[in-house]
């Protein structure tokens, strides 16, 4: 290996104090970085929290501060472009708009989106997190059961089983928080300002910023995403109360028929379609909107101390496409 040039090894020394602390993922593409955006716009924070919503189309960062840093990064030569995110929430299926900095001299860009997502996937990302925490917490009896009962508390009609069964190991590898200095969260490190946003863009991408790089700078703290997870359950799922895995309503047990032992001859079949399974009803709404609003809590907190502590390939979980150019803003 050549000696790293004086100018690059100071980038990466910069680089490194920048990413330090910073809630900021690497993606497949060892030269596009993900920044997960804590503070969202009011009107998206307001959608999560409530699932009612007037529009379907959603900014990731408030007009005013995205004007701002807009202008500020176009000043210093660097290109911002918009991209879009198609996803199903609370019965909606709404776009979500983010925008994406690049760096034309590095070869570098960096996407601003939202705490909540997750590149090429449709849901938000504690809608996989709860049904993984939900199939290890009722014993991994039935992925259905699992996926019903996630789509009844985050209003998605269209989650399916299969989901949960490419879910599981991701989620549990994502929010393993078992950290050997202890938890460190974004309330305990701070989240930038918008100002600080704009002014640390532009050291970031001109870091050169790739995953071997940054395991070299940050250690074991850098980690790739693992296949599998690695331990039977994540501690960031711990203290989540066992009862808001119970999201159908308790029903009695049907009263077993009686037999009719008598020989008759089989009837023959007139292609009547078979009768669907009763849906069976949900709990109190009450009951499913504190599981909603405790879990997005929990795993919002999560999201970012994971990002914060691992630098995780979180965007590496999708493989659907996701990001279209959308008009300026």
């Amino acid at each position: 290996m050549g000696m790293i040039p004086q100018n690059m090894g100071e980038r990466q020394e910069a680089l490194s104090s920048v990413l330090c602390g910073l809630p900021i993922v690497l993606a497949a593409d060892a030269g596009t970085l993900y920044y997960l955006v804590r503070d969202i716009d009011q009107e998206l924070e307001d959608f999560i929290a409530t699932g009612r919503t007037e529009t379907i189309d959603f900014q990731t960062i408030p007009g005013a501060d995205m004007q701002s840093m807009a202008d500020h990064w176009s000043r210093l030569g660097l290109d911002v472009a918009y991209l879009t995110h198609q996803m199903e929430y609370m019965g909606e299926k709404v776009t979500i708009t983010y925008p994406q900095i690049s760096n034309a001299a590095t070869n570098m860009k960096i996407s601003l989106i939202p705490w909540f997502l997750l590149n090429g996937r449709p849901y938000p990302v504690f809608a996989y997190a709860y049904a993984s925490w939900h199939y290890r917490t009722t014993g991994g009896a039935s992925q259905q059961k699992t996926a019903e009962a996630t789509g009844r508390v985050f209003g998605i009609e269209s989650f399916h089983k299969s989901t949960v069964c490419r879910t599981i190991g991701l989620m549990e590898g994502i929010f393993d928080l078992s950290f050997a200095d202890g938890p460190q969260g974004p309330e305990t490190r701070g989240v930038p300002s918008p100002q600080e946003v704009a002014e640390l863009v532009p050291r970031i991408l001109e870091g050169h910023a790739s995953i071997e790089a940054l395991e070299e700078m940050c250690g074991g703290k850098a980690k790739r995403m693992p296949e599998r997870a690695e331990t039977p359950r994540p501690r960031t799922f711990d203290d989540i109360p066992c009862e808001y895995s119970n999201v159908m309503k308790e029903t009695p047990p049907a009263r077993a028929a009686r037999r009719d032992g008598r020989k008759r001859p089989a009837r023959p079949s007139r292609g009547a379609p078979k009768r669907k399974r009763p849906r069976q009803e949900s709990a109190d709404p009450a009951h499913i909107e504190k599981i909603r609003r405790d879990f997005i809590a929990i795993i919002r907190e999560a999201s970012i101390g994971a990002a914060i502590v691992y630098h995780r390939l979180l965007s590496q979980i999708g493989t659907l496409p996701a990001t279209t150019p959308a008009d300026s803003m």
